[in-house]
């Protein structure tokens, strides 16, 4: 009995050793982690607060460009492994050049440091900063407009992911919308103050509209096109050529994608036997008559499965179609049925919104299934039956006939006006704009933000 007690004695003390040895190490171990954690954020923290530009008044870190530099260089090797993509069929890893990321270093380094340099120049002649609110504003509206590009994207028939890759590879992300937006705020700001003078005579009003319109009508006699990007952007047209209609229409996507994607796929067979009977046709219509023959039923067939996967899209948004006809017989604005039925979210917005698209009847820019359909509307208030289009079915207004020829200056006279009072306004920011900055001695040290 005395030896089990001292057994049990022993074998306590050994598992007291033990679990404190353990405890110590599992100590030891913890403390060390987090020493070395801690060294890792003073080295991170050091490196981001490397200086990389240096201005009368400021510097600029690495760490306030980091993210900036590492998006944009993202965003080049997305679009060049897509731009493989496309011309060889292949998908390959790219990687940047030295030199392009040098480029997109230097680049981001030196737009902050001006962007910087003139937000300092907006305080001392305003006596205003940004507030902590307007801040928080430019990155919320960021977020806001890049999910409103997100949605366009996934509009046009692109899973999330896709329309995702797509922002990317087009240089879309929330970090340079918000960029853009305080670049442009303090631009603003500082062209009001210097141009708070500036005024426009009668005179030159009228020069600035005959010149802007000669040029319109060299460039659009020869680029009719031209004017539908013109109208996007909202600014004057002071010319129009013959051949555009305004147009708006409904869009409605099908809940299954397959649809689509079947379509595209029985609409490239169809072509594919089209062309190779009509090579067949030329090449041996009397020697070939057996392979001809078969090559016909085969585009029979073809263009038989090509219209059963139409009906099937038709038939899958049918529903929708013949409600929004109701709503429209019923008196139902078609602008109203646009806010509650259409997918097209470009749509909801702008001149768009209140004039429907501006489109060429020549045009290469648009969906060749939409842009026929638009040709057939021959009067204004017509409504087209249901179009299939790349996207998905469409139901098009010709909502109003454009004005062809040359708009009357007395029309447009106070637009002309504003426009060329804030052309005066932001020649004199570019004037000024170029002496503070140089004033400001910017002197940069882009080497210290080593390339990984």
């Amino acid at each position: 009995m005395k030896n089990t007690k001292k057994i049990l004695a022993i074998l306590l003390a050994f598992i007291i050793v033990a679990v404190g040895a353990t405890l110590g190490a599992k100590w030891y171990n913890t403390a060390k982690e987090k020493k070395q954690l801690q060294e890792a954020q003073e080295a991170y923290d050091k490196d981001m607060s490397t200086v990389v530009a240096t201005y009368k008044g400021g510097e600029v870190t690495k760490g306030e460009v980091v993210a900036e530099y590492e998006n944009e260089a993202l965003s080049m090797r997305m679009y060049m492994e897509y731009m493989y993509m496309m011309f060889s069929g292949q998908q390959e890893a790219y990687e940047l050049t030295e030199e392009e990321k040098i480029e997109i270093r230097n680049g981001v380094i030196d737009r902050r440091a001006a962007e910087e340099v003139l937000r300092l120049k907006m305080i001392e002649l305003t006596g205003k900063d940004f507030t902590e609110e307007e801040l928080s504003a430019f990155a919320s509206e960021a977020n806001e407009m890049y999910n409103m590009y997100l949605a366009y994207y996934m509009s046009m028939g692109m899973d999330q992911q896709s329309a995702m890759m797509g922002l990317m590879i087009d240089g879309i992300d929330a970090i340079n919308i918000e960029r853009q937006a305080r670049k442009a705020e303090i631009e603003k700001r500082l062209t009001e103050h210097v141009g708070k003078d500036a005024s426009v005579t009668e005179e030159e009003t009228h020069e600035a509209f005959l010149k802007t319109l000669e040029e319109q009508k060299a460039e659009f006699t020869e680029n009719p096109e031209a004017i539908e990007d013109l109208y996007q952007s909202e600014s004057n047209i002071y010319y129009m050529p013959e051949g555009f209609k305004y147009v708006k229409h409904i869009l409605i996507m099908p809940e299954d994608e397959t649809l689509l994607a079947n379509i595209s796929q029985k609409q490239q067979a169809f072509d594919n036997l089209k062309a190779e009977l009509e090579t067949l046709e030329a090449e041996d219509a009397e020697g070939n008559q057996d392979g001809i023959n078969q090559k016909k039923e085969a585009l029979a067939v073809a263009e038989k499965e090509l219209s059963d996967a139409n009906d099937a899209l038709l038939n899958s948004v049918k529903a929708d179609t013949d409600g929004i006809y109701l709503a429209l017989e019923s008196g139902e604005s078609f602008d109203a049925l646009i806010e509650t039925h259409s997918q097209d979210t470009g749509s909801f917005a702008g001149i768009v919104k209140e004039k429907g698209y501006l489109v060429y009847d020549e045009s290469t820019r648009w969906d060749p299934a939409f842009l026929k359909a638009v040709n057939t509307l021959t009067e204004v208030g017509q409504v087209s039956e249901p179009v299939i289009g790349m996207y998905g079915v469409h139901i098009l207004k010709y909502d109003s006939a454009a004005l062809i020829g040359e708009i009357e200056y007395e029309s447009v006279k106070d637009k002309v006006y504003e426009e060329t009072l804030q052309l005066k306004k932001e020649k004199l920011f570019d004037e000024n704009s170029e002496i503070w900055l140089a004033e400001a001695e910017i002197v940069y040290d882009y080497d210290k933000m080593v390339l990984e």
